[in-house]
């Protein structure tokens, strides 16, 4: 007999504790919110739970890189808007024939020009928190070396000015006609270029209406061309000589046969052809140095602009091979000894690529810039010429020598065909940006969608919940009394 009472008690606290269980499961549920702590808890939905919360891992991570490329595009974009001003500014300053000197023999412009030239090596050198944006891959090195040391150079490194003045030296040549030599024998003229070599002016023709003289075409390597008079030719006739100079650009030098002597680039026509030889022998050397020293001179400040600041895709610093300079015939690497003023990464390949970033399944998105892409190299070359030139109001071809140099900085900063500029790089970013934008915006769609989702599966209703414990409380309470009821029972009850 007391067996069976025994066996009565065992399945009820057997179920008395299997109610605890669900009593204190329900009470978990309504404290937390959720179905259950583990995914075998959820059933048949677990796998599904899984592959959502995997799917929702994997579009926080985009989310979070996208964050990161969102700040580094906005910092980027803030600098080229800045940059692309800068040279607008520049561009609008730098008018050729306003000339009024400071005490420093610059005028407003170029102080303009050092001013901007100093915001732009800040800007080029942003970073995001420690990332420098505009060094290609080397992102932890700061990508341009401070502007005093590019200009002026540091210890046995040369800096722009230095090289731009070996480079003038060379253009101009020992006897400052540009390397051209200009010779007489009888009533021929002969203009030639001195040599084989980069520098000076390079003949490319003479065009005349002079009577009574031969013109021999420049030709051969080095050119070679003459002016040979057979008589005298008339008042009002004129002869040019037209010149390709160091950056490319072309001058032409026209003389006219005057009696006055006052006329600019005169020169008269003598008794004989003797006589005529000799004026024009005089009149020439006088144009051509007059040209070599303003229009040339500018050139030549242009093109030692490119040889020290052209050095993208691997490119280095190119200067005079020289002492002497003045008589010399090559350009040499200069990367042992001259300043480098980009020290980023400069590798070949397109400099977008120097920055990737995966922002989905399929996309894969290039942020990257050097800081010496053609556009900003552009912008520094106008800038640094600008800047290292002085003139003086007492020499008479300095006014001239500004206009050519305030010009050709014009023109580089002006739109050029198949010049990848400033805006060209901000349009490119920009529209990796909006791509980033559209991105960020599905992905925070989808999150919403996955997050939903989970809910649906993971969470409970909590007044479902509330009534399933009331009745479990019920359950509880009356099976504690029945049980209670049982444990009192004696022998003597039972039988």
């Amino acid at each position: 007999m007391v067996s069976s009472l025994y066996d009565l008690q065992t399945p009820m606290v057997a179920r008395l504790t299997e109610l605890r269980g669900q009593y204190d499961g329900l009470a978990k549920q309504l404290s937390t919110g959720k179905a259950a702590d583990t995914y075998g808890g959820l059933g048949n939905s677990r796998g599904l739970d899984i592959a959502l919360r995997t799917r929702s891992a994997e579009i926080k991570a985009w989310q979070t890189s996208i964050t990161n490329v969102d700040l580094r595009l906005k910092l980027m974009d803030t600098s080229l808007s800045r940059i692309a001003d800068i040279g607008d500014e520049v561009k609008n300053a730098a008018d050729p024939n306003v000339y009024t000197l400071n005490t420093k023999g610059q005028t407003n412009a170029q102080s303009i020009a050092k001013t901007s030239l100093a915001e732009m090596v800040g800007l080029l050198n942003t970073d995001a928190a420690g990332r420098y944006l505009f060094s290609g891959k080397d992102v932890d090195v700061k990508p341009v070396e401070s502007l005093d040391k590019i200009l002026d150079g540091t210890g046995t490194l040369a800096g722009f000015k230095q090289v731009a003045s070996e480079r003038l030296q060379a253009d101009l040549g020992d006897d400052d006609l540009g390397r051209l030599d200009i010779s007489s024998a009888g009533t021929t003229v002969t203009l030639a270029e001195d040599g084989d070599h980069p520098f000076g002016f390079k003949l490319t023709g003479i065009v005349s209406n002079l009577s009574n003289a031969t013109i021999t075409q420049p030709s051969g390597t080095p050119a070679t061309g003459s002016v040979e008079f057979t008589d005298v030719p008339a008042n009002g006739e004129t002869i040019t000589v037209h010149a390709e100079l160091p950056d490319g650009t072309t001058t032409s030098i026209e003389l006219i046969v005057s009696d006055d002597p006052d006329q600019e680039n005169g020169f008269a026509a003598g008794a004989t052809a003797a006589d005529t030889t000799a004026n024009f022998q005089a009149a020439l050397e006088d144009a051509i140095a007059e040209e070599a020293a303003t229009t040339l001179s500018a050139a030549s400040s242009m093109q030692a602009a490119a040889d020290f600041f052209d050095t993208s895709n691997g490119g280095t610093p190119q200067r005079v091979d020289g002492p002497p300079f003045d008589t010399a015939t090559a350009l040499r690497d200069g990367s042992t000894d001259t300043v480098t003023w980009y020290v980023g990464e400069n590798g070949t390949d397109d400099a977008r690529s120097t920055a990737s970033a995966r922002i989905d399944d399929t996309l894969t998105i290039e942020y990257g810039s050097r800081a010496n892409e053609e556009g900003f190299q552009q912008v520094i070359q106008s800038l640094a010429v600008m800047t290292i030139s002085t003139f003086d109001s007492a020499v008479d071809t300095d006014r001239d020598r500004y206009g050519a140099l305030a010009s050709r900085a014009n023109t580089m900063l002006n739109e050029q065909p198949g010049v990848n500029r400033v805006e060209t790089i901000q349009v490119e970013l920009s529209t990796t940006h909006y791509a980033v934008t559209k991105a960020s915006q599905r992905h925070t769609a989808t999150s919403g969608t996955l997050t939903t989702l989970v809910e649906e599966i993971e969470a409970v209703d909590l007044d479902e919940v509330a009534v399933k414990m009331l009745t479990l409380k019920t359950r509880l309470e009356a099976s504690y009394q029945a049980s209670a009821l049982l444990s009192q029972m004696s022998l003597g009850d039972y039988i």
